[in-house]
């Protein structure tokens, strides 16, 4: 980062240093950050190529950062600096979509299999695109939202969940893994986002993801990951505090296709 000024860097620390936020967060946060700069100062191609370059870089383990800059950046490169803002709205607008057919999709599809009212759904996962499929699920049906204790830090992304949860009125409850094995009432399915997505290889995503997994398996529970097409990959990095889930104890992915060449 020796070309970039302290307040550039500071802005890409900001999403460096966010260990709250799940990845489609923090990829719109980047994508505001690269119009914050912009609209601060004169980026050129070159600038332009080390600002994206260290943003993906704080979130190694994120794809989505990784698939959705680099696509900005090939852009702008064909097209002129001078579209800068125009593809990081455009691209922006494109994420949103990529979530909400998502969202419609996954929530139609667990309509359609759990047809019950009262379903009992099982994750570890402050995901937004959980979150979102909790919320439309709502709408029709009574929930149950059980969340693995989960903590990175001075952060409880398991009480994180249950409080949004509750906010859509669904019952929530935070419990161990023995504790889950006492309920009282079966579990339907559960869910977790995905920080990335290699297909038919291994879904990346935060601790504890794989003993729900493997939790799952022993005890014959659908185990589905709902993540967005931006965050598919070829390949999946993983660092400290996250999990790989191989292929083989994932119940069935569930994505939109806005972004299938990237998948």
């Amino acid at each position: 980062m020796n070309n970039l000024n302290r307040t550039i860097i500071e802005k890409i620390d900001s999403i460096r240093n966010d260990l709250e936020s799940g990845s489609t967060t923090i990829l719109k946060n980047s994508i505001q950050v690269i119009l914050d700069i912009n609209s601060q100062y004169v980026l050129d191609q070159a600038m332009l190529g080390e600002i994206v370059k260290e943003l993906i870089c704080a979130k190694p383990t994120m794809s989505a950062p990784k698939n959705v800059l680099s696509k900005i950046y090939n852009e702008v490169e064909a097209e002129g600096i001078g579209i800068l803002t125009d593809i990081c709205n455009q691209m922006l607008e494109k994420i949103n979509t990529s979530s909400q057919n998502t969202t419609r999709l996954a929530s139609e599809f667990f309509r359609l299999r759990y047809i019950s009212k009262n379903k009992t759904i099982l994750s570890t996962s402050f995901s937004s695109a959980v979150i979102r499929v909790i919320e439309e699920l709502s709408k029709t049906d009574n929930l149950k939202v059980v969340a693995v204790e989960s903590k990175m830090g001075e952060f409880d992304y398991s009480f994180a969940l249950v409080e949004t949860c509750r906010k859509f009125g669904a019952e929530t409850l935070i419990l161990s893994f023995s504790e889950i094995e006492n309920l009282a009432y079966p579990i339907d399915f559960a869910i977790i986002g995905a920080d990335c997505v290699a297909k038919d290889v291994e879904v990346v995503n935060g601790t504890p993801s794989f003993l729900l997994a493997k939790f799952c398996q022993a005890k014959k529970i659908p185990f589905y990951v709902v993540a967005e097409s931006f965050k598919f990959s070829n390949k999946c990095l993983t660092e400290e505090g996250f999990d790989r889930i191989p292929w083989n104890y994932i119940t069935d992915i569930l994505s939109d296709s806005l972004f299938e060449l990237w998948k």
